[in-house]
């Protein structure tokens, strides 16, 4: 990618080396594409790694026997091409706010929610169903990766499970009965996922939980602070042979599952204390 200088009313001025700025304060600066070799190997490293399966390392290699330079002219390695690969700029899309700073304090990564992402402010080098593909592909050749849902899960599983813990013994179950009712209680957590921009899940349900109606499924965000990102209700009639159901917002049932803020108590509740009125028991929300 180069650096596209725009006048006032956006119209192209020129490109601007490195190192070089804008004078004007009207001018305004946006990427595009470089159109030369280096645009050239982003997308046969995307290539590589989506179509011929290559791994970092080998592709590194591949660049190098070409005599390629990297972007500060120097060899390849896996990190570079990682960095490649993780570049959602490639796609067209302009991000802000990805980081976080103020006077004599350490600057901070942002995590991706509180990212401001701007789709098609420029042409883009590689489709957003390749750079999808690659994110997959790294997922899971890559255990820092899925190891970080599995952390998510873990804190959200802690948070939920605890908060529904206590609405329990706030209705004068002993604690050991309230501990029972818990683990037993089919409440199932996924990492929510998005391909263009549209939020998607995979919740999996174990056989015994078949025995009951509906299970809470909960949506999970990885790298964020507050991990719990939705609730909802899932007839077990829903999930397939494999025990999967998959789904996205745009799916009709989507609207169907969610349950919204002042559902949530009352869907716990009747899971809980399947034969007690749900007015018959004192109202302790769990919002997560």
């Amino acid at each position: 990618m180069t650096r596209l200088l725009l006048d006032a009313d956006k119209k192209p001025i020129r490109t601007l080396k490195r190192g070089e700025w804008k004078e004007l304060s009207n001018e305004r600066v946006t990427f595009t594409p470089a159109n030369d070799i280096s645009t050239k190997t982003v997308q046969d490293i995307f290539r590589f790694f989506v179509v011929d399966k290559y791994m970092p390392k080998k592709i590194s290699s591949i660049l190098n026997d070409q005599e390629i330079p990297s972007a500060n002219g120097g060899k390849w390695n896996s990190e570079k091409i990682m960095h490649i690969l993780t570049n959602e700029t490639y796609t067209g899309a302009r991000i802000y706010n990805k980081t976080w700073s103020r006077l004599q304090q350490k600057l901070r990564s942002n995590p991706r929610n509180e990212w401001v992402i701007r789709r098609d402010a420029f042409p883009a080098v590689i489709s957003d169903q390749i750079f999808q593909e690659a994110q997959e592909q790294l997922y899971w050749l890559y255990p820092s990766r899925w190891k970080i849902g599995f952390y998510a899960i873990k804190q959200a599983k802690k948070l939920i499970l605890e908060e529904a813990r206590k609405m329990i013994l706030d209705r004068g179950v002993n604690e050991e009965e309230a501990n029972i009712m818990v683990k037993t209680v089919p409440i199932v957590f996924a990492i929510r996922s998005s391909e263009n921009d549209v939020a998607k899940w995979c919740f999996l349900i174990q056989e015994l939980m078949r025995s009951y109606d509906t299970v809470i499924a909960v949506s999970v965000l990885v790298n964020h602070r507050s991990p719990v990102d939705g609730f909802f209700s899932i007839p077990t009639k829903d999930f397939g042979v494999t025990n999967a159901r998959i789904f996205s917002e745009r799916d009709e049932c989507y609207g169907k599952y969610k349950l919204h803020k002042d559902e949530i108590t009352e869907k716990f509740l009747s899971l809980f204390f399947p034969n007690v009125a749900i007015g018959e028991l004192a109202e302790e929300k769990i919002t997560g």
